[in-house]
């Protein structure tokens, strides 16, 4: 049996919301510019972070790493990893002595959550793997849980961004600014889109297991009372 348009639109909208997702769980440091929240400090000159000194004005925080990027481009990213801490960043004199601290360290509990991204992601790629079954909840069912597990994966971001920026909120006078990245983003969308795509496919399997749903028209005839009694 050919596919509906309704049924053809639901797959489509299901399969960018994987590739979406997908593309958010590769995150930092595999695709440079899927962070979730980055950290711009374009006044400082002398910082230290791990222990380091240099010379970055840019920290990015994905999934799996944080990466650190200086006036020229190039970056330091953090050992891959579930669950990284970030150790924040410290000012230093000319000597190279530590003067005080900037931002606070970032721990590692804030970016643990993030792991629910692949997870949605598998979710939706099964989910979409089904949808060309015919007459079954199990792709609805899927999509519904791919779509919770997205809701969770965003309220981590937000909390992770909020966190950024409480850590960065006391050195604004000096420049710093906390925003959210591309990733943070890509997985709303991913989230609307997955809504969308299971609303969709539950009206087009309705329409697909029940085509002649049987519609009763509405008696014109007023109930009266004396008719009532005449029985």
């Amino acid at each position: 049996m050919a596919l509906s348009p309704l049924r053809i639109a639901g797959i489509a909208t299901l399969f960018v919301a994987f590739f979406l997702s997908f593309l958010v769980s590769i995150s930092l440091p595999t695709i440079r510019t899927l962070e979730f929240a980055r950290i711009t400090l374009p006044n400082a000159k002398f910082l230290s972070s791990n222990g380091n000194i240099s010379f970055f004005q840019e920290v990015r925080f994905g999934i799996w790493a944080f990466c650190q990027y200086d006036t020229d481009g190039k970056r330091q990213c953090s050992p891959t990893g579930h669950g990284y801490t970030w150790f924040g960043i410290s000012s230093i004199n000319q000597s190279g002595r530590i003067t005080g601290i900037l931002v606070q360290p970032l721990k590692a509990s804030w970016t643990r959550g993030l792991a629910i991204h692949p997870v949605a992601t598998a979710f939706a790629f099964i989910a979409f793997c089904l949808v060309f079954t015919k007459r079954t909840l199990l792709p609805l069912l899927f999509t519904a849980l791919a779509a919770v597990l997205t809701l969770l994966a965003f309220a981590v971001d937000i909390a992770l961004y909020a966190e950024v920026h409480h850590l960065v909120a006391n050195v604004q006078n000096q420049g710093a600014v906390s925003t959210t990245g591309p990733g943070f983003w890509l997985t709303f969308v991913s989230l609307i889109l997955l809504i969308v795509a299971g609303v969709t496919n539950l009206i087009s399997h309705r329409n697909e297991a029940y085509p002649e749903y049987p519609s009763y028209p509405m008696s014109s005839a007023k109930p009266s009372w004396l008719g009532f009694l005449k029985k």
